[in-house]
């Protein structure tokens, strides 16, 4: 988990500095909306992996 820390703490930063040189003069809140596109699917991911986990302990509960 350290080194996913360590490898978002390197790639993130230019990413941002580029998407954000990129879309400025056309649109300021680009990054905004690319935020929550990410959070939206990291937290449609979330539900989904719940749903799944209570399945299979209701399944094997039944079993």
């Amino acid at each position: 988990m350290v080194s996913l820390t360590n490898i978002t703490g390197i790639i993130g930063p230019p990413i941002f500095a580029f998407s954000f040189a990129k879309t400025v003069t056309n649109w300021d809140g680009t990054l905004w909306l690319i935020g929550a596109v990410l959070y939206s699917i990291l937290l449609g991911l979330y539900f989904l992996y719940q749903k799944i986990r209570a399945y299979k302990q209701l399944k094997s509960q039944t079993a």
